[in-house]
């Protein structure tokens, strides 16, 4: 089989909406670049096995994979490239991903928890029978969360920790030794060049990223291109776009230079790409997967089954009078439904016209008025940079257009409890027009007015009353700080270490809670935090943490009678309840589910959250071949 260099120097950027339009526009006219029709080959197909991320061994023999086995364990796994049947090369329940092949496909080094931290493993493999040869070992000491890569010559390699605070590109002996730091860089993922002279990665900022290069022997960074964004850079500089429904991607060199475009099938979903090949060749994957909606008591007790999981089912709303809004699919098509919660028939919510999609199939999530009466969804305007925000009245199938200026992620602005404000009267949502970036509210008697201007992008937004609290980010170092509707200025209430997610006010409006993920030490540890607040608007005491130190907590949910937070964790994929008393104890909602838990919703009660119970429908890898690039290969 042809040899499969998984590094090198070429781009497959993946176009998606907005973000692609601009990009062709500015790199070539869209009717100069040819259509490539890729071949593809499906190497190896399981019932069972969730594959994530396959990597070819540079002798094109084996294909190394992790599987995501439930909960927080996730293995490495290996088939042969000609199919039959994989071998587990790691066991127990640890997380290892991110693996690379060192150039002799004799061995691979990987992420792993299994020193009781992030850390860079190896791993000898046999490459006659592709079995671990010894068990595996650490090359780092120190905690590293993000990706690695290996050099060409197998000596090397290089990874991103934090170095007072900062995150760092720093490259290690292969076979461990002193580490040496190149440069400060916030980027998760170093990729070797396939001469060896030069380490890339990316910056990104706002609307815009670049892609970065640094001499292995030290100097200063050069900047190789730029362009809008943000992408997702994953193995050998493929670039994953964040934008509409098109599956459009384009073939560049590292000068920027677009030599041709392709179409993905809509199941080989980008965060499954890895290569591509000096021959054009990438591996992806196809995953199979349903969820059944889980409706669990908060008080404790069995979870009750509300959708049989035939499709992805997602849970979207809780109306006041006990209905659920979720998504599931149709013969392919995305169809919502409101359920009652204690079982019975289910009604479709019929929009006029179909909902923006987003890579990976993944779209963002209509909001729901607490009546149940108005739901607020989001649709591609005729300018491909601009996105349409739109109310539709569920009772009498009439729509209005909310704005036509490019909006920006409505979950991040917060009302009281921690969840989108839509009351039904008000939706408070961030624009962005022109670079300023603005709160703005809609009301359906007066349309859209400001509420408050930011001279930059602001962090996440909690808003109780007039009362408006928003995060600035400046050197590893985060503010918190409160004004009011119609204040000029805004005052501190607190400044931290790291970064700060998911900002609520607590119903009653003494509390606020947010994710405080600490980059004291060198590498990121979250912690869910609570700040009082006066009346007045002034911290009371300082900061008091109400969780453990996790890898993340998100999706913060507070309770109706302010006593709690609900909260989903990543390290145990669980979702759990965080009192605020600190006599009570963290108590987890969902103790026997084998599965990630993510994205539940909180009953207008507190009595019950509802989940997506994820249900595996098997996964294969595939082999994509661009075939000619025209002009050469880049």
């Amino acid at each position: 089989m042809t040899t499969l260099r998984s590094v090198s120097l070429w781009l497959l950027v993946v176009a998606l909406g907005a973000w692609g339009a601009t990009l062709a526009a500015q790199t070539s006219p869209q009717t100069d670049l040819p259509t490539l029709e890729p071949t593809f080959t499906r190497i190896f197909g399981s019932d069972t096995l969730a594959m994530y991320a396959p990597n070819m061994s540079p002798d094109g023999r084996w294909i190394v994979f992790f599987v995501h086995e439930g909960g927080e364990r996730q293995n490495l796994w290996i088939v042969s490239a000609e199919g039959g049947e994989p071998t587990r090369l790691t066991h127990g329940d640890f997380q290892d991903d991110g693996a690379r092949w060192f150039p002799g496909s004799d061995r691979i080094a990987f992420r792993s928890d299994r020193q009781g931290h992030w850390a860079v493993m190896s791993l000898s493999i046999d490459p006659q029978t592709g079995r671990a040869i010894e068990p595996s070992r650490p090359v780092t000491l120190e905690g590293s969360q993000a990706y690695l890569d290996v050099s060409p010559d197998g000596k090397w390699i290089a990874y991103t920790p934090r170095e007072n605070g900062k995150r760092v590109i720093r490259i290690i002996p292969s076979n461990g030794g002193s580490a040496r730091t190149l440069v400060a860089a916030d980027t998760p993922k170093p990729l070797w060049g396939t001469r060896g002279q030069y380490i890339y990665y990316h910056l990104a900022s706002g609307s815009e990223w670049a892609l970065m290069r640094i001499a292995v022997e030290g100097g200063e960074p050069d900047t190789v291109m730029t362009r809008p964004g943000p992408p997702r850079l994953g193995h050998s500089f493929l670039l994953l776009g964040e934008g509409g429904g098109s599956r459009v991607s384009e073939v560049m060199t590292l000068s920027g230079e677009v030599r041709a475009r392709f179409r993905l099938p809509e199941e080989m979903r980008g965060p499954g790409l890895t290569g591509p090949d000096s021959n054009n060749r990438f591996l992806t994957t196809v995953s199979g997967f349903g969820s059944a909606l889980q409706v669990v008591p908060i008080a404790g007790g069995p979870a009750r089954r509300l959708t049989e999981g035939r499709a992805e089912d997602r849970p979207l709303g809780w109306t006041d009078d006990d209905r659920i809004l979720f998504s599931t699919q149709l013969n392919g098509t995305e169809v919502l439904l409101l359920a009652p919660a204690a079982g019975g028939p289910m009604h479709q919510v019929n929009l006029p016209e179909k909902r923006r999609k987003l890579l990976n199939t993944s779209v963002p999530p209509p909001f729901l008025s607490r009546d149940g009466a108005q739901l607020v969804y989001e649709v591609d305007g005729d300018d491909p940079d601009v996105t349409v925000l739109k109310v539709f009245s569920v009772e009498d199938g009439t729509t209005e257009v909310i704005t036509s200026a490019h909006w920006a992620d409505g979950a991040g602005v917060t009302g009281p409890g921690g969840v989108p404000h839509f009351d039904g009267q008000e939706f408070l949502y961030l624009a962005r027009d022109a670079g300023v970036h603005e709160l703005r509210a809609w009301t359906s008697n007066e349309g859209s007015h400001l509420v408050r201007s930011f001279g930059g992008p602001p962090g996440p937004i909690g808003v109780h009353g007039d009362r408006i609290v928003y995060t600035e980010y400046a050197d590893d170092w985060t503010t918190l700080r409160i004004t009011t509707a119609g204040e000029i200025g805004s005052r501190e209430l607190a400044r931290v270490r790291g970064w700060l997610q998911s900002v609520s006010w607590s119903p009653n409006s003494r509390y606020l809670t947010f994710v405080h993920v600490d980059t004291t030490g060198g590498w990121e540890a979250a912690r869910v935090a609570l700040l009082e607040v006066s009346a007045s608007g002034a911290p009371i005491g300082d900061l008091r943490y109400v969780s453990d130190a996790s890898l993340s907590w998100w999706n913060l949910r507070w309770l109706p009678d302010g006593s709690g937070v609900l909260a989903a964790r990543w390290d145990d994929a669980k979702a759990w309840l965080l009192p605020l008393d600190p006599n009570d104890s963290p108590v987890c909602l969902t103790p026997d589910e084998p599965r990630f838990v993510s994205g539940f919703v909180l009953s207008p009660d507190g009595t019950h959250i509802v989940y997506p119970q994820r249900l595996p429908r098997g996964s294969s890898i595939w082999l994509v071949d661009l075939g000619t690039i025209p002009g050469g290969s880049p």
